[in-house]
This record gives C-alpha cells, sequence and structure tokens, in this order.
C-alpha cells in the first residue's frame, strides 16, 4: 500500500496557511478543519509547516501572544516530505527518524497533500483487516477440497506396506548350518581362555591360562 493510496482513502485538499497569518487565525484554522497541522505555503511554494506542537512550545512556553505572532516566527522550516509513490513503512520511518508526525506528500514541486501518523496507522489496520477477511474466506471455500486431499494422504499411508530390513545370516536364529558354513570366512572367532572353577577366586595368567587359588580353610579358634 502506498502513500497515494492514504490520500485518496483520506480525501480533502491541502490546508495551507501564509507566512504573514498570525497564530491566531492558524489555530481557528485548525479548529475548524479539525487538524494538527497546516502548511506554510506562498503561492505553489512550501516553506514549513505549523503544528500543535509549535504553538505549545514556542508560544505558551514563552509567554508570547498569538495575536501578534505571525506563524513565520514560529513555523518548523525543516520539513520532510515524502512521494506519492512511498510505502506506508518508507513513510513510518521516516517520521520515526525524523519525529515528526505530519509528512506533506511532494510530487515533484507540487505539493499534492499531507498524511499524519493516525492516517498511516489507520490505513495498515485497514489492509491487515482485509487480508485476514480474505485469507478467512479462501480457507472456508477450500475447506472440503482440504478435507479430501488430507483423507487421500492418510490413507495412503496407512496402506503403505512397511520397509524391512533384510535379516542377517549370521545371526538370525532361523538359518541353516549350510547357511552358517558358508558366512562362517566372513566372520571372527574369538578364543576364550579355558577357565577352572574352583571354590575361590580365578586369577588370569598373562598366558590366557588360569589358575584357581583355593581358599584357605582356616580351623576354628579353641579356648
Amino acid at each position: 500500500m502506498t502513500v497515494r493510496q492514504v490520500l485518496v482513502h483520506k480525501g480533502g485538499g491541502v490546508h495551507a496557511i501564509h507566512p504573514e497569518a498570525t497564530v491566531l487565525d492558524a489555530l481557528r484554522k485548525l479548529a475548524e478543519h479539525d487538524i494538527g497541522a497546516l502548511l506554510v505555503m506562498e503561492g505553489e511554494r512550501l516553506l514549513g509547516i505549523f503544528t500543535e506542537r509549535d504553538y505549545a512550545r514556542k508560544l505558551v512556553l514563552l509567554g508570547r501572544f498569538s495575536k501578534d505572532t505571525k506563524v513565520r516566527e514560529v513555523m518548523t522550516t525543516d520539513v520532510p516530505t515524502v512521494a506519492p509513490e512511498a510505502s506506508l513503512e518508507e513513510a513510518m520511518r521516516l517520521m520515526t527518524e525524523r519525529r515528526t508526525r505530519h509528512l506533506p506528500v511532494v510530487e515533484g514541486e507540487r505539493v499534492v497533500g499531507v498524511v499524519s501518523i493516525g492516517d498511516l496507522v489507520k490505513a495498515i489496520i485497514t489492509h491487515q483487516g482485509m487480508l485476514i477477511a480474505e485469507l478467512s474466506r479462501y480457507v472456508s471455500e477450500n475447506r472440503e477440497s482440504f478435507r479430501a486431499q488430507l483423507s487421500t494422504r492418510l490413507t495412503r499411508l496407512s496402506t503403505k506396506a512397511p520397509t524391512r530390513a533384510a535379516p542377517n545370516p549370521a545371526t538370525s536364529k532361523g538359518v541353516t548350518a549350510a547357511t552358517r558354513k558358508r558366512t562362517r570366512p566372513f566372520t571372527t572367532r574369538v578364543k576364550r581362555p579355558r577357565v577352572r572353577r574352583f571354590k575361590g577366586r580365578v586369577r588370569k595368567r598373562r598366558t590366557g591360562r588360569t589358575r584357581a587359588l583355593a581358599r584357605p580353610h582356616t580351623a576354628p579358634a579353641t579356648r
């Protein structure tokens, strides 16, 4: 969505005031149109912008009178502008960086409108609501098709035969003697040392043989 689309939905023209007008005249115009900013223009040339913030900071806090002060004396001259084809994200980023709530929309050298932060937020919320409504309608219209596709996939998964690994003839219980004989060259035979079992511990020698150590019998002590 672009800034031009916001201006189309917003409607209205450009509200401006001459730099030689008094601040009181500017305040009356703000109240008449229920807006928060006026462009200060001399003919078609943009000179600055007058906002409610300018009135609060540059008149009220300094004790000046609005009927005796010209708009030229309190307006903001360093005004950022935005093109009509700019996206809402670009306009919001520019407002955040410059700490302003109003952006004049300039096409070439001609001012075509003003967008505020409220206009951009409202447009973003409306656009997101339209996307959600369109997605909900699409899901509701294709619900039966989704169910049919899901049922078909589940049926294919349930009827598909599971794959099993081939049995190892060397370890399988059902192998024959001939099979073991054929697979014998491929197996490793481990020779275990012979162990004689006695009553006692068994100690292995380094040669692989074993020696039994008989548990010594001790006669009971006589008193």
